[in-house]
């Protein structure tokens, strides 16, 4: 029922178990590798809901591997450098940015917790870091499911 509400993320782990048994019998001889697949499901939370989902004929739209689709609209592969791109970054009135002053803060919460004792002292001086974009933390429930076979039978 849970898979029905389509706000479930699903990861599958595949793995093989070798079911030996003692007694070594060539007339019952039979396969005992089992090829099984088991893995969490966990509801997509952050007020998640199926109309956000929808957007499977837009991807397909501006998918490379569609050869119907009109060019204008394809989005080519990127990388993690247009990452860098996403929140704007201009300089404050020191001239430093959001990730100059990140790896300000960074380069002294190191120095006050993993140098000298001297540093430590330093310690209450050092406030958190500069927020640009917070998502609320949530607890994601896990639910297990059970293995499954899923060998091929030809």
């Amino acid at each position: 029922s849970l898979g029905k509400t389509l706000l479930m993320g699903y990861a599958n782990d595949n793995f093989d178990i070798d079911l030996k048994t003692t007694n070594h019998i060539v007339e019952n001889s039979t396969d005992t590798l089992k090829h099984l697949t088991s893995g969490p499901l966990f509801p997509l939370v952050h007020g998640v809901v199926p109309e956000d989902l929808r957007c499977s004929w837009t991807l397909w739209e501006r998918s490379p591997l569609n050869l119907h689709a009109n060019w204008s609209h394809v989005v080519l592969q990127r990388g993690w450098e247009d990452l860098l791109s996403i929140h704007r970054d201009l300089p404050d009135k020191a001239g430093l940015t959001h990730r100059d002053r990140f790896n300000s803060w960074k380069m002294l919460s190191d120095l006050i917790h993993f140098s000298p004792a001297y540093f430590a002292r330093f310690k209450d001086c050092l406030c958190d870091p500069e927020v640009v974009e917070a998502i609320p933390v949530i607890k994601t429930p896990i639910i297990a499911v059970h293995a499954m076979d899923i060998s091929v039978k030809w």
